[in-house]
């Protein structure tokens, strides 16, 4: 049976992207996490004409207008909520998609066929990305969505040959390396390859001409901006603790996609049967290649080789990254599929790959329905808080949570404004305005801490709520001081 042209099979696929995260969506546990409650605080304050917020809060690194931009638009027609966050992040992941399936058709030759959408159906369904596809994080979802942009111009002849494009490609390496340089390991080879193959030197100048413009740009950008946050990821000293065992192990967590944070939820078994397939088709890779090149040689299709690398690259700086940052993992899931493709895509017997691959479809369209419940914490915990605090006119909380204090603050849609310990953080403004509210005495202050309260609490009214939190109403300088809030 053909297959259905480039369109319908881009709208069948993305049709199952949005049905497969409905369930999650509407649960009754769904919840945003404190860095996308962030997210949705910049766009709320972009689409108020309050900032103009390029970066993450508080950070010189993540560009994230791009999301913002998504999601004030999404804002604009159903209103800020958790939803319309979700929606805006899935509609960016959607484009990254569709120049996914792109890039595999240039690579079949400008041919469609079921490898094409099953592949591409494959991604949408990865377990790695069920939950992250919808997740906004701050520039994630733009890097993968021009990683495929230029993967796709990389393998377009009619406009690959255009110097524009050279330049729009040195560009759009500036723009994923300051959303998320991550990506750039897995597509550096692949950018190296192309170039390699043309005979026109001027290419190269046009990419780094490119990449000047887009450098000076950020440099002009980023002047004078916060830089409240800015981890060490890289650490070469990580090295000296591997272990390969423990390394398998945490690559295999990563693709499951069944983490919070740092912390790993044991997922279903489906999840982790498609799981154990991509990390069987790592070690498939290998072999492959190996056969590759000891027995073809000088005729061993280069392609494969910088594909491969790309794949093994996307692997080897989780050994020198925090491995139990499991999204860092998260480029690996494109590029493994992009290599499974290109090498699946000559085989003799395509009906049984294809045949076996749909099973496979199945298996994670299971799996990603296993993710309806995935929650760390129950949506009505926060919303509780919110609740009770409201009722008890509380609008300035110091809070205990320095990820709980943004949910606080979304969830109320800014009634409740928020602080953590130290005097500075991501947004200055709502530091400012709790310290005010408190200098004046104002009655409506509060401090919000995790039970049981590790400060002496008994001389106050004390609020327990849903036996995980606790609310203090117009605590004292003493009471917040030992609890290691900075007032000056």
């Amino acid at each position: 049976m053909r297959p259905p042209n480039r369109f319908i099979s881009i709208l069948l696929v993305l049709v199952l992207l949005f049905a497969s995260r409905w369930f999650y969506m509407t649960g009754s546990d769904f919840v945003i996490d404190g860095d996308e409650s962030i997210m949705g605080l910049m766009a709320k304050h972009f689409l108020q004409g309050k900032e103009l917020p390029l970066f993450f809060y508080g950070q010189s690194y993540g560009f994230a207008f791009i999301e913002v931009l998504f999601i004030s638009a999404v804002y604009s027609f159903i209103g800020v909520s958790g939803i319309a966050l979700k929606i805006a992040m899935l509609i960016l992941f959607a484009i990254g998609l569709t120049f996914f399936y792109l890039t595999l058709y240039e690579l079949n030759e400008k041919r469609n066929s079921w490898l094409i959408i099953i592949v591409t159906t494959l991604l949408a369904l990865a377990p790695s990305w069920a939950i992250w596809a919808m997740k906004a994080r701050g520039g994630y979802h733009t890097a993968f969505a021009f990683s495929f942009l230029t993967t796709f111009l990389l393998f377009n002849k009619s406009v690959n040959r255009k110097a524009i494009t050279s330049v729009f490609v040195g560009l759009l390496v500036v723009l994923i390396y300051q959303s998320q340089p991550l990506w750039l390991v897995g597509l550096l080879p692949l950018i190296v390859y192309q170039y390699l193959n043309k005979t026109n030197w001027k290419s190269g100048i046009n990419v780094l001409l490119g990449l000047c413009i887009g450098y000076v740009a950020f440099i002009i950008l980023k002047s004078g901006m916060s830089s409240f946050w800015s981890p060490s990821v890289v650490s070469w000293e990580r090295l000296s603790d591997f272990n390969l065992m423990t390394f398998v192990e945490q690559v295999f967590k990563s693709l499951t996609g069944s983490y919070y944070y740092g912390a790993f939820i044991e997922p279903d078994l489906s999840t982790k049967i498609v799981t154990w397939i991509y990390m069987g088709a790592i070690g498939l890779s290998i072999i492959w290649i190996a056969v590759e090149i000891v027995t073809k040689r000088k005729s061993t299709d280069k392609l494969s080789i910088f594909l491969f690398v790309s794949v093994i690259l996307s692997i080897s700086y989780f050994t020198i990254v925090n491995q139990n940052a499991f999204r860092y993992l998260l480029p690996l899931q494109g590029f493994l599929l992009l290599l499974m493709f290109y090498g699946l895509r000559k085989v003799r017997y395509k009906a049984a790959v294809v045949s076996v691959l749909t099973v496979m479809v199945f298996i994670s369209a299971y799996s990603v329905y296993s993710f309806r419940d995935f929650a760390y914490i129950e949506k009505s915990t926060i919303t509780d808080v919110v609740e009770v605090a409201e009722k008890q006119d509380v609008k300035y909380v110091f809070c205990e949570g320095g990820l709980l204090q943004w949910q606080l603050i979304f969830y109320s849609n800014e009634s409740i404004i928020a602080r953590y310990r130290g005097m500075t953080d991501r947004y200055q403004p709502y530091i400012d305005t709790v310290n005010a509210a408190f200098f004046r005495s104002d009655p409506g202050v509060g401090l919000v801490g995790y039970m049981p309260p590790k400060l002496d609490t008994t001389k106050y009214n004390v609020t327990i709520i849903n036996d995980e939190f606790f609310l203090v109403k117009s605590p004292t300088r003493e009471l917040l001081e030992t609890g290691g809030f900075k007032l000056e």
